[in-house]
């Protein structure tokens, strides 16, 4: 799957993202800071999860997302407001106002331009047949989740992720049963692993380690001593067996799971703690390449930051090799990045007040050369970046 097209609107800010389509494969957000890169892969993101949890629906916002999967061509148009704190239960099936602050105002659900599902402030059809009322807590597609024209839009929206920008460490068992049934996951092969989306990451990451050791050596722990060639060994585990001292003085931290690397001439696993920002962030995408499945979308905010010039160049060979098969939607105003994408990958960003245009870099006469270089220092020097915020 793929997004094809977006737009977004806060009516409560004005803040505005205009219609903007995007490739199934590779897509570089390029623009001045401030232009409004990361708020649009924000919202983006957002707007995914709240079509799957009601915690995410965002207040007075209006969107419009096209998405395009093997089963057809999804357009998911949705409108939320502040919720009657007066009205007590809203509907049958919903939670007392003020459980959550937003819920749907008007909504609809059209698979290759033929509507299926449709809500107004006053009434709800599906396949053109009028419903009693439904809870506005939750959108069409989780409440549709399990109708089989719905499903594939569902599991597309759950395909779209962030790219994972919280160090490994942060995951911490509570208790050791938990941990048992980690360790002997049944994944049959490293595509169902990497279509387990109950799993989370790090945990994933070890058992990519456990269970597909020649996976794990070919996708992640050989090109990262390619990238660091002093590196000589790669963990993911619990803090308690890498560190088991500092697990007897600090029992909370041994339940902690950690990724340690070693280095020729150090005896002792060094813990995340102790490496640099960029050996982390370059481990978690050559892990994030590995354990994603055909057909996800990975939303990168910055990419090349924490990377240096010797972690971005392989970095972002890897990525290129799996653009099509994954979706990738990334910000960047890094020369490295910017000059050894190709140009026909460029939506260019430019805000005037609260209001975004993106448009790919075709579309700006200035960039028509065929030298990415020559387009490289055209686009730095073009109305197109210079102005990016007016």
């Amino acid at each position: 799957m793929s997004i094809v097209e977006f737009s977004f609107t806060d009516h409560s800010s004005g803040w505005t993202v205009k219609p903007f389509t995007l490739k199934p494969s590779l897509n570089l957000l390029v623009g001045i800071s401030g232009a409004g890169k990361s708020q649009t892969l924000g919202n983006l993101f957002t707007v995914c999860k709240a079509a799957l949890a009601a915690e995410y629906v965002p207040g007075d916002c209006e969107w419009s997302l096209k998405i395009t999967s093997p089963e057809g061509e999804y357009l998911w148009r949705a409108r939320t407001r502040a919720k009657d704190d007066d009205a007590g239960v809203d509907e049958v099936g919903g939670a007392p106002n003020g459980y959550d602050d937003y819920e749907f105002s008007t909504e609809s659900i059209s698979v290759n331009g033929e509507m299926l599902f449709e809500r107004t402030p006053t009434e709800t059809t599906f396949g053109g047949v009028a419903l009693p009322s439904l809870s506005r807590d939750e959108s069409g597609v989780r409440l549709f989740l399990s109708d089989k024209r719905i499903r594939p839009l569902a599991q597309a929206l759950a395909r779209v992720r962030l790219s994972y920008d919280k160090p490994l460490r942060r995951v911490i068992l509570d208790d050791g049963l938990a941990w048992s049934k980690i360790r002997h996951k049944s994944s049959k092969s490293l595509s169902d692993l990497a279509r387990d989306v109950a799993l989370m990451f790090p945990l994933k990451a070890y058992v990519l380690q456990e269970k597909f050791k020649a996976d794990f050596e070919r996708l992640v722990l050989s090109p990262y001593r390619e990238i660091f060639p002093t590196v000589t060994d790669v963990r993911v585990d619990l803090a308690a067996k890498l560190f088991p001292e500092e697990a007897h003085r600090r029992p909370r931290k041994g339940r902690r799971i950690d990724v340690a690397i070693r280095e020729r001439g150090v005896k002792r696993w060094i813990g995340s703690e102790g490496i640099s920002q960029g050996m982390e962030r370059t481990l978690v995408h050559l892990l994030e390449l590995a354990l994603s499945p055909p057909g996800t979308v990975l939303l990168i905010d910055e990419y090349e930051s924490g990377m240096g010039v010797n972690c971005l160049p392989a970095v972002t060979r890897h990525l290129r090799e799996r653009a099509g098969e994954l979706q990738f939607i990334i910000t960047s105003h890094h020369p490295y990045v910017i000059g050894n994408i190709d140009k026909e990958d460029w939506l260019v960003v430019q805000r005037h007040g609260s209001e975004v245009s993106i448009s790919p870099a075709s579309s700006s006469p200035s960039l028509n050369t065929s030298s990415r270089q020559d387009a490289f220092i055209q686009l730095l020097n073009s109305d197109a970046y210079m102005e990016g915020i007016s």
